[in-house]
């Protein structure tokens, strides 16, 4: 109970940061650092838990997925803004549920998945809750590794700097 509890409160917490920043002079990129190194964090305690089992470290584990909802909410607002980063999350979302539902509902798509009974589940019974954010999280940092690879790391993009090298102009 008290997992769930501080699980719902990291993307709260988020989104209190996201809404909040301007208006009450919050450094947001501080944030971002603090949910990334939280992240890293709880994602080794998670495998070293499956090394040495540890009840601590599986709680600490257990937040790797909000942890990351959070820094990717974050990391979105400061880069997209406010109202392109809830526009690509709905989108995300209802992607990510939809696909799951089908594959839930007719065994499509993905094929037949299996969810363990106690996770709470969402519409229809059929998708747990975590499932479409975890969508989000892959969705946004394949989202953000594509602008990586096509506008290249520091704001430079590779097409002007491939054009000189490469093709002698």
């Amino acid at each position: 109970m008290i997992s769930l509890l501080l699980d719902l409160l990291i993307p709260v917490f988020a989104i209190f940061i996201v809404v909040f920043s301007k208006r009450l002079d919050i450094n947001q990129n501080f944030y971002i650092k603090l949910f990334f190194g939280l992240f890293v964090i709880s994602i080794s305690s998670a495998i070293i838990s499956y090394l040495i089992p540890s009840p601590i470290l599986g709680l600490v584990g257990s937040f790797y997925m909000w942890l990351a909802f959070g820094f990717v909410l974050l990391h979105s607002s400061k880069v997209l803004g406010n109202k392109k980063t809830l526009i690509f999350f709905i989108v995300a979302y209802l992607f990510g549920f939809i696909f799951e539902a089908i594959g839930v509902k007719y065994g499509g798509i993905f094929g037949m998945p299996y969810y363990y009974q106690n996770i709470p589940t969402f519409f229809f019974g059929l998708v747990p809750i975590s499932t479409p954010i975890s969508w989000c999280i892959i969705i946004y940092f394949s989202y953000t590794i594509t602008n990586l690879f096509l506008f290249g790391f520091g704001g430079k993009n590779p097409e002007k700097l491939m054009t000189g090298h490469i093709f002698g102009s």
